[in-house]
């Protein structure tokens, strides 16, 4: 809202979620607001495909002691 962003710019802290919260045409509690804005749930299967990932390279990596981690070639 206008008032959330004006507030913002004088400093003040953002109330965005609370004032969304508090309208009843929204319906939605705050709590509900901030699981919705939880960012593990925008993250797809990345979580998976790093998982995947490192199982596949752990066994290029296994046994070496570099503590440089630059490449020369």
């Amino acid at each position: 809202s206008m008032q959330a962003t004006a507030k913002m710019k004088e400093g003040g802290e953002c109330d965005l979620l609370q004032r969304l919260a508090d309208n009843p045409n929204l319906g939605l509690s705050a709590r509900e607001l901030d699981n919705l804005l939880d960012p593990k749930a925008y993250t797809g299967r990345s979580e998976r495909q790093v998982t995947i990932y490192l199982a596949k390279i752990k066994p290029l990596t296994e046994g070496l002691t570099r503590t440089k981690t630059e490449i020369n070639v």
